[in-house]
């Protein structure tokens, strides 16, 4: 071996393990939280399904959207779960929160309808600094599977910066305004 090639090689290791320890420092991580809201009784039982969230939102890590047609990944920062189940428990404890906890059914018992919800959007928007939350709801019949009642719920809240824990702040408060919305129309609609 030759004698530069022996020199070289530790540098390249201590400079290797030094960016893996920068690039592997734990993300912040946030959660969300459920409305608080009152809402009147309502006349059956309801299940909440699992979301549908389509790629690129069905994991754990928040979108910005930095342009027309291009999406990114925030870095730095993560939901505490993936944002499917994420998004279901908040929404349960949303109709919890509102006192219609009689109401709700879990996985494996029998509710009068069930409460499908589809995530449209859930990003924030870089040039705007604007935090989107669109989510299209059905109640539907268990007992003959038709669409009982179905809308798109939206919300906005702007975010004070487009890095750290601003984005996912913005995106709580506009998901908060969403569930509010989700529950009165849903204890309305049945």
């Amino acid at each position: 071996m030759r004698r530069g090639a022996l020199s070289v090689k530790p540098a390249a290791i201590l400079l290797v393990l030094a960016l893996s320890a920068c690039s592997s420092a734990a993300p912040a991580t946030f959660d969300l939280h459920a409305a608080d809201s009152t809402a009147r009784r309502m006349r059956g039982t309801l299940l909440v399904d699992m979301p549908l969230v389509l790629p690129p939102l069905n994991n754990d890590r928040l979108i910005v959207r930095t342009g027309d047609d291009s999406l990114a990944y925030l870095g730095g920062v993560q939901w505490a779960d993936n944002l499917g189940p994420l998004l279901q428990s908040r929404m349960i404890e949303s109709f919890q929160n509102a006192n219609l906890l009689r109401n709700l059914r879990r996985y494996d018992q029998n509710a009068d309808y069930r409460l499908v919800l589809t995530v449209r959007r859930f990003d924030l928007d870089a040039p705007t600094s604007i935090a989107h939350v669109d989510i299209a709801a059905q109640l539907i019949a268990s007992s003959s599977g038709k669409v009982v009642a179905a809308r798109i719920f939206t919300a906005e809240a702007p975010a004070a910066a487009t890095t750290g824990a601003a984005p996912p702040l913005a995106l709580d408060r506009a998901l908060t305004d969403v569930q509010r919305q989700i529950v009165a129309w849903s204890a309305a609609s049945v």
